[in-house]
């Protein structure tokens, strides 16, 4: 099969910036399909574009307007991001907490800004954390500024649960863990897209394991179906249908 390629539109200055981006271990695009995020894990850096797709054409274009570069002493080796929504992301840090963020605006080049999370989930202790190792996140809305989230946790081998409330402050509620059966060393997670199902990368066995998202899902749960044949998986995501 011949490589296929989509080009893109930068100035010389993002070509720049997109140039000096190390280890990706994640990347996302907003709901409104306007904004990119991608973590950068040994930089402890999120790199956002403002970008625009078009499809009139048989092969999309994209261009990319302009870029924010958020660090932060929270950010430590980031490594899973979502959108809540098109204003706020949550990134996952291997060696750290899951922080959200509030990105800033589109429209304006804003060079390198060091800010706080609006608030994290805890990773730190053994007792306390709520979270460990915490790699990749997905997310849905389930009410107005009401998100469920689900974090894989690596060296615990387990999926958790969390609420998150976005307003004038942020809630979070942490509902524990809500998958590990089957699971070892989970490395990416996605919902699809009518949220009805949960696709997890299982990295040591080699297999992508699918969870019906109901009620009675718990960590005690086996998967609907496994697809086998994969070396140390990573990302996954649903097709839109």
């Amino acid at each position: 099969m011949a490589e296929s390629r989509i080009a893109y539109e930068a100035s010389s200055e993002i070509r720049d910036v997109i140039s000096r981006i190390g280890r990706t271990e994640d990347i996302k695009l907003s709901p409104d399909n306007k904004r990119l995020a991608i973590v950068d894990y040994l930089d402890h850096k999120v790199f956002l574009f403002s970008i625009r797709i078009e499809r009139t054409s048989g092969t999309p274009r994209i261009a990319i307007f302009d870029y924010s570069i958020i660090s932060s002493v929270s950010l430590r080796n980031p490594h899973g991001v979502a959108f809540l929504d098109n204003d706020h992301i949550i990134v996952c840090n291997r060696d750290a907490d899951v922080g959200v963020f509030r990105i800033p605006p589109a429209g304006k080049e804003y060079l390198e800004r060091n800010v706080k999370p609006l608030k994290t989930i805890n990773g730190k202790g053994m007792l306390l954390a709520n979270v460990k190792s915490p790699g990749s996140v997905d997310c849905y809305e389930i009410a107005d500024n009401c998100y469920r989230v689900l974090v894989c946790n690596n060296k615990w081998h387990m999926v958790t649960s969390h609420i998150i409330n976005i307003g004038n402050s942020i809630r979070i509620r942490n509902k524990g863990v809500l998958i590990e059966n089957s699971l070892k060393i989970p490395d990416g997670i996605s919902f699809s897209v009518d949220h009805d199902r949960i696709a997890i990368s299982n990295h040591v066995n080699g297999e992508v394991l699918i969870y019906k998202n109901t009620p009675e899902l718990n960590r005690k749960t086996l998967p609907t179906a496994i697809l086998r044949g994969i070396v140390c998986p990573h990302g996954v995501r649903f097709a839109p249908d």
